[in-house]
């Protein structure tokens, strides 16, 4: 199976962990130089690996590397889908136009 050269073993067993996951995702998103969640969800499947990151969440890897190619087509269920191990879920948001 090919690797991405970011792929951590013993970092992929850990984000297993609810607690953990939560705590690594908050961590790449903290702070005014905090990743984007699309940035954040594609540093940690590079990490956790493709697969393990598609079992993780439920959904097939050819779904995953669709959103690992171009996020902006991703749905709000997947990606809800996605991030929910980490705790977190999308919000959708208006604001007055200027």
């Amino acid at each position: 199976m090919r690797r991405s050269k970011k792929f951590d073993f013993q970092l992929s067993k850990d984000l297993y962990d609810p607690e953990y996951a939560k705590g690594y995702f908050e961590t790449l998103m903290e702070g005014d130089e905090g990743l984007s969640v699309e940035v954040a969800l594609t540093v940690t499947i590079q990490t956790m690996g493709t697969t393990e990151f598609a079992d993780l969440v439920g959904i097939p890897k050819s779904r995953v590397s669709e959103f690992m190619s171009d996020s902006s087509g991703t749905k709000l269920s997947t990606l809800d889908r996605m991030l929910k191990p980490f705790g977190f879920k999308t919000v959708i948001t208006a604001k007055k136009a200027s």
